[in-house]
């Protein structure tokens, strides 16, 4: 692809606001080894450097910007401070030109020290003992105070913008966890990299059944896929920077149609490979990656062509299921509790193999308690452990042809409530607790026959999702299989 750069607005519109003669004068500097330099505008355009020996000229996408490090694995390692504001914050805002000196760690935040004159005084962040109250964990702390929201803003004023801030409003939920009109789901600002994890009941593990991180692991990275979204323009490549599972030499693979990404379609050969939708509208990336190499704060940056200009939006991975909602016990119709062991052998009950009978005739009710799915613990924003039992998320019953509507919050859990076609589960994140479980009742009879139609005869099976999604549409599912006798 070309490389011309232009500004992006928000929404990614193409819009280019740099033309001949007006591009802004380049900033200098030396960051830390491995580390990449990114520059993001107020208004949410990117540019990055490549860096050569520790030492960076970087064109950035405007006259006044903030600047971030990308850490040697591609995730977001934090803003860089330019300076010390009035109290309690620190000054963030760059303008062109500048003489950034040495980019040093000074406990715990990334401080450079370009002349006053090059720095914009306006754009602050609330600070604790000069580090940025975001710095370190991502953006996952809480803030009271705010500012603008976008992109390139800073709405919680924590010093991380929106598009690193894993939550932007700072209220300690993720942003693809948080429905608050207008605030957290970073939906609409941007394009999305979504995590999905689909296990059947056998090969599903869940951290509340004991398990090691390795068996958690290994079903990770053979099932997880994200979904990248695919902005309009001529043609659009995904810069992965170091990210192991989606640069050049990495893991990753096309989840449709095979191949490695980038380098099928990797055509040009600068190592960005080239994204285009798949039959569910964006591009479907297999990482093969284990929890410790992919997660919340991986950095991406889509480089849009259009009309012979480059147009370059950042973003992050928000959210990573590590593992899938968990059945943990059953009841059809009222009977008897059927608990559910882990791991689960191909021949138990459940399984494709092994189906559930249920009675030939008349309605199947299915009573399901399950544990809810896990994130690895972001340890820098004080989350204890390996895993996080996710909240907030909304749960559906789903057959083959489309969600169940038959879901019934009478007789769900008091901490959960209606919400369209799901079960909205109320409880924030919390430390694993098997005694931490959800439940609810379907009616798998009603589901089956009034998802596009179908019946559910003696005989037949009928596979069924139980699948937990964000907001946003990141989603996890463990499937269970049931016979009519």
């Amino acid at each position: 692809m070309r490389k011309v750069f232009a500004g992006a607005a928000l929404g990614c519109a193409l819009v280019a606001t740099a033309t001949a003669g007006a591009v802004p004068a380049p900033v200098t500097g030396t960051v830390p080894s491995g580390h990449r330099l990114v520059a993001l505008s107020y208004t949410g355009a990117v540019a990055a450097a490549a860096t050569v020996r520790g030492r960076v000229t970087l064109v950035p996408p405007a006259r006044t910007f903030t600047l971030h490090l990308i850490g040697p694995k591609g995730r977001y390692a934090g803003p860089v401070v330019v300076g010390k504001g009035p109290k309690g914050t620190t000054v963030m805002g760059v303008r062109a030109g500048a003489r950034l000196g040495v980019i040093r760690r000074v406990g715990g935040a990334w401080v450079a020290t370009p002349p006053v004159v090059s720095t914009d005084r306006s754009r602050t962040a609330a600070a604790r003992k000069g580090v940025p109250l975001g710095a370190r964990s991502l953006g996952l702390v809480k803030s009271a105070v705010k500012g603008p929201s976008g992109p390139g803003r800073d709405l919680d004023r924590d010093g991380v913008p929106g598009a690193y801030d894993i939550d932007d409003d700072g209220d300690r939920i993720l942003d693809g966890l948080d429905r608050t009109p207008g605030t957290g789901s970073t939906a609409g600002t941007g394009p999305r990299v979504l995590s999905t994890l689909e296990l059947p009941l056998e090969g599903s593990l869940n951290a509340n059944a004991g398990v090691e991180r390795a068996e958690i692991d290994a079903a990770l990275s053979g099932a997880s896929i994200l979904a990248v979204a695919v902005p309009a323009g001529d043609e659009v490549e995904l810069d992965c920077g170091r990210l192991g599972y989606c640069s050049r030499g990495g893991t990753g693979t096309l989840a449709v149609g095979g191949g490695v990404f980038p380098g099928t379609v990797d055509t040009d050969g600068d190592g960005f490979g080239t994204v285009t939708r798949g039959p569910s509208g964006d591009l479907r990336l297999k990482p093969n990656a284990t929890s410790t190499q992919i997660g919340s704060g991986d950095a991406f940056i889509w480089r849009i062509g259009a009309g012979g200009v480059e147009t370059a939006v950042p973003g992050v991975l928000n959210l990573q299921f590590a593992t899938t909602p968990a059945i943990t016990s059953f009841q059809v119709n009222g009977g008897t509790t059927a608990g559910v062991a882990y791991p689960v052998a191909p021949s138990d009950p459940g399984t494709a193999g092994t189906p559930i009978t249920v009675p030939a005739t008349g309605d199947v009710n299915v009573t399901f308690t399950l544990w809810r799915p896990q994130r690895a613990a972001i340890s820098a924003a004080g989350e204890v452990g390996d895993w996080v039992d996710i909240g907030g998320l909304g749960y559906s019953v789903d057959v083959p042809n489309g969600p169940c509507p038959g879901a019934t919050p009478g007789t769900a859990d008091a901490g959960l409530t209606a919400d369209g076609d799901r079960l909205l589960d109320l409880a924030r994140d919390a430390v694993p607790d098997t005694g931490n479980t959800i439940t609810f009742t379907v009616n798998l009879t009603a589901c089956a026959t009034s998802v596009g139609g179908a019946s559910w005869d003696s005989g037949e099976d009928l596979n069924v999702a139980v699948r937990a999604r964000t907001a946003d549409g990141d989603a996890a599912a463990q499937t269970i299989t049931f016979r009519r006798a």
